[in-house]
This record gives structure tokens, C-alpha cells and sequence, in this order.
């Protein structure tokens, strides 16, 4: 994908090293919790872009393009870099070849939830060690623990960003009500019925989540870029 109002690139090493944090701790985590990812879609480049962050998939590519804040003084801020990278991975689950502002409320929301959980889980071992084993310099992992450690919240920053977290809050909603592993299943279920977190309906939503209230469904099916969100969900 060419990309226009491109800032400053990559490194060759900094590239690599997204990639392997994408393909071997995001992506295998995101597929144990949410599904398989549509692999009608070939995974592309990672770069920088002044209209990023975002995922865009032509052609049945998707490339992932990082905003040009994760630079500063010509420096790569690698922990937000990582940060940004968590959420464009959730879109690569259900890519739609053609434009980046079509996503939902709950795709969004659940991006958004995704960078910012916590992965301080059992598999982290793991992926470490398979990071390593494809970045033998071990700058991937010592990027990840990084990310791991810092503190996300400052970079909630503007009104844009407030309506992520608007979404991720109801995402939480009903990840308290059912736990996340629960949760998770119903997303996997729902993936695995054909239904693409892109195109799913309400309708989707009160089969798969029976507790879930029609106005909150309603919600979450709703296309991201044309929401008009105005309140945070009730807590449960």
C-alpha cells in the first residue's frame, strides 16, 4: 500500500521487530481469545503514517500504519509504537478490502480494551521465548516487556480518543458480567457463525450475549466513524 503524508520510517530493525511482536505474541493471543483471523487476507507492512494510526486492507493485504507520534526528536517511542500495534491487531481478525473508518463500536471498543489489558498472563513465557527464537537480537522482546511496564493513560489525550474509551467501557460492561473468558467464547462463537465484527448487527449481539440490553446492542453495532456517543455505560 503506498501511503501518503507519510513522517518518518521505520528502521529495518524496528519493522522486524513489530512484526514479530504482531505474529507471535498479538495475533496468537487474539486468536486464542477471539477466533481465528480471516486468512482470505494476506498480513502486510508495518509503518508510519500522519493520518495513522489505522489498518488498511486492499487487495486481500492489510498493512497496519502507525501515527507519527511514536516519534519524537527522531526517536522511536517504542512502548507506544507496541501500544498502537495491540489495537490495529484486533483488525486484522475481520478485514473489509477498501477504506479504515469501517469498523463498529464493539470492534472499536474491543481494540481499545485490547491494548490496554493486562498481559502479565501464564503465555507471556512463551511468547517471549518465541520472539527470540525469530528476533535472535531480542530487541522484540525487550520492546514488549517494555510496553508491559509502562503507563498507557497518558497517551488518552483528545476528544477522538475519549470516544475509544467510551467504546472500551462498554466492552467492559459485559466482560464483567460474564468474565473474559466467557466473554471470549461468545466473541469465538460468533466469528466462527459467519459473522464478521465489521458487518455484526444488534440482531448478533442479543443472540450471542443474552444479557445484553437492545440499546447497548444497538450501540456496538453501530459503525465507529458515524457515532455520536454521549454518555459512558451504566456499570453492572
Amino acid at each position: 500500500m503506498t501511503q501518503e503524508g507519510s513522517a518518518q520510517k521505520l528502521s529495518e530493525n524496528e519493522e522486524k521487530a513489530l512484526l514479530c511482536i504482531r505474529d507471535h505474541v498479538f495475533l496468537p493471543d487474539l486468536e486464542c481469545s477471539f477466533g481465528r483471523r480471516n486468512t482470505k487476507f494476506t498480513l502486510g507492512d508495518i509503518s508510519v503514517s500522519s493520518e495513522g494510526p489505522y489498518a488498511y486492507a486492499d487487495n486481500h493485504t492489510i498493512d497496519i500504519a502507525l501515527g507519527n507520534n511514536v516519534f519524537k526528536d527522531g526517536s522511536l517511542n517504542e512502548s507506544l509504537a507496541v501500544w498502537q500495534l495491540a489495537h490495529e491487531c484486533v483488525h486484522l481478525l475481520d478485514p473489509i478490502n477498501g477504506g479504515s473508518n469501517n469498523a463498529t463500536v464493539f470492534e472499536e471498543g474491543l481494540a481499545t480494551y485490547y491494548q490496554n489489558k493486562d498481559f502479565g498472563d501464564e503465555n507471556i513465557a512463551k511468547y517471549l521465548e518465541d520472539m527470540r527464537l525469530y528476533d535472535s537480537e531480542g530487541k522484540a522482546a525487550n520492546m514488549f516487556k517494555e510496553f508491559r511496564d509502562c503507563e498507557c493513560s497518558s497517551w488518552i489525550c483528545d476528544d477522538k480518543d475519549i470516544k475509544y474509551i467510551k467504546a472500551k467501557e462498554l466492552i467492559n460492561k459485559y466482560i464483567n458480567a460474564f468474565g473474559i473468558s466467557k466473554f471470549g467464547d461468545k466473541v469465538r462463537h460468533l466469528r466462527k457463525s459467519g459473522v464478521s465484527l465489521k458487518k455484526l448487527t444488534s440482531k448478533d449481539l442479543t443472540t450471542a450475549f443474552m444479557k445484553i440490553s437492545s440499546e447497548d446492542a444497538e450501540t456496538l453495532a453501530e459503525n465507529f466513524s458515524k457515532w455520536k456517543c454521549n454518555r459512558l455505560p451504566t456499570a453492572t
